[in-house]
C-alpha cells in the first residue's frame, strides 16, 4: 500500500514538473522535482529506525526506476538516459550511507545531496557526450550544476525537515 502512494505522488510530481517548474527558474535553472523527490525517499529509507519503515530497500529501487521512467516521458532527452543517471545517484546514497556516513545530521545530508546531485550531473554528461556527443562544456555548465546542487540542498532539507516534525523523530542511522 505505502508503494502505491509512492507511485501516486511520483506521478504527481512527474506532473507538477512539467506543469510548475518553468516558473521556478532562477538564472536560468529550475529544480528536478522529481530527483529531489526521489533523493529525500532515498534518505529517509537508508537512514530509517527499524520500527517506523516507510519504505523498504526493494521499493525505493522500484520507485526510483518508475520516477526515471517518468521524468524521461516528459524529457526532450533520449529515453533512459534519466532513469540511468537517478540509479546512479541513488546508488551513490547507499554506498556512502553504508560505507561512510553512520549517522544522519545536516552535514551528512548536505555532503549526500552534493554527492548525488554530482553523479547525476556527471553521468547525464557522460551519457549525453556518449550518445549524442554534442555538450558544450563550460562556465554556464558549471554555474548550472552548482545552482542544481543548491536547489537540491535547500529543498531536500525542507523536505527531511518537515518529515522529521511530522513523525517527531530526533535520531536517524544507517540501516547498512
Amino acid at each position: 500500500m505505502k508503494l502505491f502512494f509512492v507511485i501516486f505522488v511520483l506521478l504527481l510530481t512527474a506532473i507538477l514538473q512539467a506543469g510548475l517548474a518553468p516558473f521556478l527558474k532562477i538564472f536560468g535553472n529550475s529544480p528536478n522535482l522529481i530527483f529531489i523527490l526521489i533523493l529525500s525517499l532515498a534518505v529517509l529509507t537508508f537512514y530509517q529506525p527499524a520500527d517506523k519503515i516507510l519504505i523498504t530497500e526493494k521499493q525505493l529501487w522500484i520507485s526510483v526506476i518508475l520516477a526515471g521512467l517518468s521524468a524521461d516521458l516528459f524529457s526532450i532527452l533520449p529515453m533512459g538516459f534519466l532513469s540511468l543517471s537517478f540509479l546512479g545517484a541513488i546508488y551513490s546514497v547507499s554506498w556512502f550511507s553504508g560505507n561512510v556516513f553512520g549517522r544522519l545530521n545536516f552535514w551528512t545530508l548536505l555532503i549526500l545531496v552534493l554527492i548525488a546531485t554530482l553523479f547525476y550531473n556527471l553521468i547525464l554528461i557522460g551519457l549525453i557526450r556518449l550518445i549524442i556527443g554534442e555538450l558544450t562544456l563550460g562556465r554556464p555548465l558549471f554555474y548550472s550544476v552548482f545552482l542544481e546542487i543548491v536547489y537540491n540542498i535547500i529543498l531536500v532539507w525542507l523536505i527531511f525537515y518537515g518529515i522529521k516534525k511530522i513523525f517527531g523523530q530526533n535520531r536517524y542511522t544507517s540501516r547498512h
